[in-house]
């Protein structure tokens, strides 16, 4: 989890190599006007995004079903979020990426054909609440070394 251009998406794809899991790119499941939205600079809204968490929580579900993993990776902006995502589930394990909202911007300016603009960070820190139970990792580490800590906090839960 984490705000927009923080590399879940990176990470939770080495991640679901490593645990032999199936992998959930969360943005593939938002809706066109959810898109839309987002590649013009509005923030989505509970409303926007209640839709797309219920269709995220099916997606893990079927996916679990026949005893398999998944590694989702997802913003997880509230806490009301992900509720929504883990209903039903069990419990997961929370990877927080955070860091230098300074580097984020930089990253997400270099970042090529994705719809987020760099002006999303500001709203997504606002509505960001901190979950006491995620495993903090800096985005600033290299690849590697975030892929170590992510299978070493896996393995301990």
């Amino acid at each position: 989890m984490g705000i927009c251009g923080t590399g879940k998406s990176t990470l939770g794809m080495a991640l679901a190599r490593q645990l032999n899991a199936q992998f959930i790119e969360a943005d593939e499941f938002h809706s066109t006007s959810n898109i839309e939205k987002m590649s013009q600079g509005i923030p989505l809204t509970d409303a926007d995004r209640e839709p797309w968490l219920h269709r995220l929580n099916q997606e893990a579900r079927t996916r679990l079903d026949p005893g398999g993993k998944v590694v989702l990776a997802c913003s997880s902006l509230k806490e009301r979020y992900r509720e929504i995502l883990m209903h039903g589930l069990p419990p997961p394990v929370w990877l927080l990426l955070t860091g230098s909202t300074e580097v984020l911007k930089e990253r997400m300016r270099q970042r090529k054909d994705h719809y987020m603009p760099v002006s999303q960070i500001e709203d997504q820190l606002n509505n960001l609440e901190v979950p006491a139970y995620a495993i903090p990792l800096d985005f600033q580490d290299s690849p590697e070394a975030l892929l170590r800590k992510a299978l070493a906090a896996v393995a301990e839960s």
